[in-house]
This record gives C-alpha cells, sequence and structure tokens, in this order.
C-alpha cells in the first residue's frame, strides 16, 4: 500500500525534494543546487539521484510512493508531460520530463508549472483557503504569477496563463532568455534586483554589502539585500 508522496520544485538556482505521508505531512527535504548550466540531462539525472539517495536513506522502495509531483518553471504542457522551454536552463528545449522520470521510477510521475503548483498550495491549504479569485505572484530567478478565477485555476490555451515575467516593458532594456529584451522579470526577481544594485554601485553609490562580499561584486547575492533591508543598513547610500 502506498505511504508517500514526492514533491519536486525545480528552480533556476536550487533543486528542492520533499517527502511527504499521505496526509501530507513532510517527512523530510532535500536541497541541492541545480547548476543549470551543465545542460538539460544533467539536471534531470541529477533529480533522479536525489530521489534514489532520498528513499534509500529512508529505506523506502517504489511500492510506498503514491505519486511524484514536478513543478517546473517555463512553458510546458502539463497533460502530455513535456517540458517546452526553460529561459534559465541552457539548451533546455522541448524535454520530456515525465517519460525521462519513468526510464527509472515506475510511479506515477506529474509537471505543472512551478508557479501553478504553489499556487494550488496557497489555494488548498495557505492563505488562499475558501476563496474563489486568487493572483499568486512569485519572485526568485524570474517572475511568475498563478491566478483563480470563479474557482477554476486559469491555464489558457497553452498553458501559460500568468507567465507575467515575459511581459516587455523597455523596447531596449536587459537581454531576457527567452530571446527578447527589456522582460519584467529582467527587474522584477531576485536576480533583477541584484542587477539594479550592482548597477548603482557601479555609477558611484555604496552600500555596507561591499564589505560583506570584500568588494567583489559579482558575489552579491538577493538575500543579502533582504537582510540589509531587515537589519535596518542603508542598501544604497
Amino acid at each position: 500500500m502506498s505511504e508517500f508522496i514526492i514533491g519536486i520544485d525545480l528552480g533556476g538556482t536550487n533543486i528542492k525534494v520533499a517527502l511527504f505521508n499521505l496526509d501530507l505531512k513532510l517527512i523530510v527535504e532535500v536541497r541541492k543546487s541545480t547548476e543549470a548550466q551543465n545542460g538539460p540531462a544533467y539536471v534531470l539525472n541529477k533529480i533522479i539521484r536525489i530521489v534514489e539517495d532520498m528513499m534509500g536513506n529512508l529505506n523506502i522502495t517504489e511500492k510506498l510512493i503514491y505519486c511524484m509531483g514536478m513543478g517546473i518553471p517555463g512553458l510546458l504542457d502539463p497533460y502530455e508531460g513535456k517540458s517546452f522551454f526553460l529561459p534559465n536552463f541552457p539548451g533546455w528545449k522541448n524535454i520530456h520530463v515525465v517519460n525521462e522520470m519513468k526510464k527509472r521510477f515506475h510511479f506515477p510521475v506529474f509537471i505543472d508549472n512551478d508557479v501553478r503548483v504553489n499556487l494550488y498550495g496557497e489555494w488548498l491549504y495557505g492563505a488562499g483557503l475558501n476563496s474563489k479569485n486568487i493572483i499568486l505572484i512569485t519572485l526568485g530567478t524570474g517572475l511568475g504569477s498563478g491566478i483563480v478565477m470563479d474557482g477554476k485555476v486559469m491555464y489558457g490555451e497553452t498553458a501559460s496563463a500568468g507567465e507575467i515575467g515575459h511581459m516587455n516593458m523597455y523596447r531596449e532594456g536587459r537581454p531576457c532568455k527567452c530571446g527578447s529584451s527589456g522582460c519584467l522579470g529582467r527587474y522584477v526577481s531576485a536576480v533583477g534586483m541584484v542587477n539594479t544594485f550592482i548597477e548603482k554601485l557601479n555609477k558611484g553609490r555604496n552600500s555596507m554589502i561591499e564589505e560583506w562580499v570584500n568588494y567583489d561584486n559579482s558575489n552579491i547575492e538577493a538575500h543579502m539585500i533582504s537582510k540589509a533591508v531587515s537589519d535596518g543598513t542603508p542598501t544604497v547610500a
């Protein structure tokens, strides 16, 4: 009899894998760097290795896994199990994620957009419980949103409803890995925030954060800016 569910969040920076019981109580969570620059095959094999290690460490067999759900950024077909394009993943195009996972695992595997997966969680168990209309916005490596309207999760004709990160905001703005430029997500995201911060430093502004990274701006990360704001430390003077 199945006893567990595996949940995976594939991010541009980290892969997060968690094991839950059927009451959705968290058993264990593992986080590893994505290393997306190494290509799709590397990333998919890394996910498989993390799942295998987790199951092995807990002495859990495949028969005990009810299913595995994967939240994946970018454009995809959740019904076919295919990921079309991930802007922050070099070489990632038309990857049948479900089929790749099922080469190794024999339990059911499902994929959906990472923001919609987050939305389902908040709608069914979190801040959006019992709400019929919700907009959830996520800020990470990129920018995304998920929408519940009249009690239904919006997917759209191409399952891309809510992709606000690629709305064009500046005609000659920062280049985006989607092939366009000036996309909103290049500014309103963790990566965008760091880029804006470094641009201001390069123009002569200064910050305590520079001391934290020994004046090597390439080591500045979004969480440092967040911490500086939380601590009341001026970020850019």
